[in-house]
């Protein structure tokens, strides 16, 4: 393995604790969908709670990385089936990243909320994949290029708050004249 990738070597050598070599890793060959994948970050962000996100997430790419490109080297699977997993490897640690960033955010500030015609509702947001990733033709050496869009200049909820107070002060001040 060495001649086809020193780059592979030196991963295999410094993680072998994390090799996906057993046996059953190599008799399931199926391409992991997004799904699978971010239930095996979540499992793997488990048993690792003291790591730094950023590290996290570097070992877990890596470890699959790994496991994908074996299956590639075997020709378990296809050029179409490598590039679908590479992509769903991308879509389940953007989608489980970003649910810890909001999930860190909302715990700190709140929920961004914004005015929908007079009711307060929730601020959405959108993470949209171009290129490579958008497409599901990500190969080993492909960027990510992201465009990310929300629904309104979300509000925390105290600013809400403070707005609604002033409304309210505003038009009973216009009454009393």
């Amino acid at each position: 393995m060495a001649a086809w990738s020193p780059l592979l070597a030196t991963t295999l050598e410094q993680n072998l604790t994390t090799f996906p070599g057993s046996r059953r890793e190599r008799a399931d060959i199926r391409v992991r969908t997004r799904e699978q994948l971010r239930e095996s970050l979540a499992r793997f962000a488990a048993h690792k709670f003291n790591s730094d996100s950023a590290v996290l997430f570097a070992r877990f790419r890596r470890r699959e990385l790994l496991r994908t490109y074996l299956h590639d080297i075997r020709r378990a699977h296809t050029l179409v089936e490598t590039t679908e997993e590479l992509s769903n490897l991308a879509d389940a640690i953007l989608d489980y990243a970003l649910s810890l960033a909001r999930q860190d955010l909302d715990n700190r500030y709140g929920a961004p909320l914004h005015d929908e015609h007079g009711r307060i509702a929730p601020a959405d947001f959108c993470v949209i994949a171009l290129g490579k990733l958008g497409s599901g033709e990500l190969n080993y050496a492909s960027d990510i290029d992201l465009v990310f869009i929300y629904s309104d200049e979300g509000k925390l909820p105290a600013q809400l708050s403070e707005r609604s107070s002033a409304t309210a002060n505003i038009s009973s001040s216009s009454r009393k004249q």
